[in-house]
């Protein structure tokens, strides 16, 4: 951890947190081998390390060093979890240890930040038929697993202060101690609630933007305008969402509502709402009242 700690300030990497931090074996050797040959000074001046680690690092990147060398490996993974860590996972149930962590920690951390039970699950089925068309971004089952967690998330800025909302709780969610997410997961989640909370282009300066693909990040952005749309169109209610869809039909973004709701829930900030959507997702938007 102290070797990935010092690599990422070498490099300016954009987020330092050393959990699932993940680099080429490559860059790993390469600095292993430079840390190798500091001197304690220059190790206590780089940054980024503990002083008690500095006596004893160097030592540690010559045994990084071999085993990078004799294991052939394609790539190093960091973990800040260690034998206590194992120890209670294998002390679990098994029912628990099947439990998504990400979607656990983000159901948690939404739960203490105010986010009702009842307001994850309803926007996770109100999002999924246009979720499900668009092209997966991530690694297997990931983007599904990150919209369970987006949704879980939607609220976390609700008790914060308005004029510093977005910024608040991007910066929340970036740094929050939940594991099971890569740092470009991370990223991705940040971006989309940041984007929940303003339409403004300000993250596309941030770290999620040095962390995403360009792909990934206006998926990030048009999952969090789909979220906005959801919060605002219901007011956070579960049955008023149940009375609207959101589908690609025909080619268009699709929205429609109930000819009884139609009054209530396609107001002027709804409609501008989903003309935000309807342009991250690139698509003619379409109301509809059935």
């Amino acid at each position: 951890r102290a070797l990935g700690l010092l690599q990422m300030s070498m490099t300016d990497y954009p987020l330092q947190i050393v959990h699932q931090y993940e680099l080429a074996a490559r860059d790993a050797l390469s600095a292993a081998q430079l840390i190798a040959r500091q001197s304690k000074s220059s190790l206590e001046r780089s940054g980024g390390l503990a002083r008690k680690r500095a006596e004893t690092v160097t030592y540690a990147a010559m045994v990084m060093e071999q085993v990078l060398q004799r294991l052939d490996l394609a790539q190093v993974s960091l973990s800040a979890f260690g034998v206590r860590e194992g120890l209670i996972f294998g002390a679990m149930s098994e029912e628990v240890r099947r439990q998504d962590p990400l979607v656990e920690g983000c159901a948690a951390f939404g739960a203490r930040e105010g986010v009702a039970d009842r307001l994850a699950p309803a926007l996770e089925a109100w999002l999924a038929p246009i979720w499900r068309r668009l092209p997966g971004l991530f690694d297997g089952d990931r983007d599904q697993v990150l919209l369970s967690a987006a949704c879980r998330l939607a609220d976390v800025g609700a008790r914060l202060h308005p004029d510093h909302r977005a910024d608040l709780a991007y910066d929340l969610v970036l740094r929050a101690p939940i594991a099971g997410q890569t740092h470009a997961e991370r990223a991705f989640l940040a971006a989309t609630i940041f984007s929940r909370y303003t339409a403004s282009q300000k993250s596309e300066r941030s770290e999620a933007a040095r962390l995403l693909s360009p792909e990934r990040f206006r998926r990030a952005r048009a999952l969090g305008s789909a979220l906005r749309l959801g919060c605002d169109l219901s007011g956070r209610s579960p049955e008023l969402l149940a009375a609207a869809s959101l589908d690609f039909v025909g080619g268009h973004l699709s929205l429609r509502v109930g000819r009884a709701q139609a009054d209530m829930l396609l107001g002027e900030q709804t409609r501008k709402r989903f003309a935000t959507l309807a342009d991250a997702l690139e698509a003619e938007p379409r109301l509809e009242v059935v």
